[in-house]
């Protein structure tokens, strides 16, 4: 999904120098945010993963400069929705709900703009 595409990575200079989380489902949700954005990025297009901190809470975001339609805005995070066609989607965007806010207690949440393009982030309680 990465090929012909550019990963631009980012800690601002303000994050959180300690976290306390589950390490392998904070990766989980975070490469279903990148693959989901690769996958939304056309060819020569760019990724941008940034980590930050809120408040102390701990914040990933996954940026592309793709735009989420309303109708598709409306299912993203249902069980089995998926806008492409191949069997065995539709787990990524629940998944990433899932994990980060009922096992992980953050907050997952998108936000999207024909003009600025479309961002999903995971919040982490400050613990």
């Amino acid at each position: 999904a990465a090929r012909g595409k550019t990963l631009k990575s980012q800690k601002a200079a303000g994050a959180c120098d300690k976290i306390f989380t589950d390490i392998t489902l904070v990766t989980r949700v975070l490469i279903n945010m990148g693959k989901n954005a690769f996958e939304a990025t056309l060819p020569g297009g760019k990724v941008e993963m940034r980590f930050d901190c809120q408040g102390k809470k701990p914040i990933f975001t996954v940026h592309n400069e793709g735009f989420i339609p309303e109708e598709v805005q409306l299912r993203i995070f249902e069980r089995a929705f998926s806008t492409k066609s191949s069997l065995g989607r539709g787990l990524g965007t629940y998944s990433m709900k899932l994990f980060g806010e009922s096992y992980l207690g953050g907050e997952v949440s998108f936000s999207t703009s024909r003009a600025d393009g479309t961002s999903f982030s995971l919040k982490l309680p400050n613990r």
